[in-house]
């Protein structure tokens, strides 16, 4: 829905574009947190809702720094140096 929308102010912006950057290293590691989730879920099926709910915040969260960090350690460095690589052969082939 929001690929062909018009985003008006900087921090309305600057929000959609982290959103954009984290989507795909969220979509890589988030699944190892499902699983600690609903392992945890197994074993504490007696626990009190909101002992339920602070964990799940707490796995999203943590799955959220994870994604981020994977986004800087990882794929923007990687995306960087295969753009500087691409557009420099390519250059060199020209």
């Amino acid at each position: 829905m929001g690929a062909g929308s018009q985003v008006t102010g900087r921090r309305s912006a600057a929000v959609c574009d982290l959103l954009g950057r984290i989507s795909y290293p969220l979509y890589i590691t988030h699944y190892p947190w499902i699983y600690i989730q609903m392992r945890w879920m197994t074993a504490h099926h007696d626990a009190p809702l909101a002992q339920h709910v602070a964990v799940a915040v707490s796995l999203l969260i943590v799955a959220l720094l994870a994604a981020y960090a994977a986004m800087r350690l990882y794929d923007e460095p990687v995306r960087h140096w295969l753009r500087e690589h691409w557009t420099s052969s390519r250059s060199r082939k020209s």
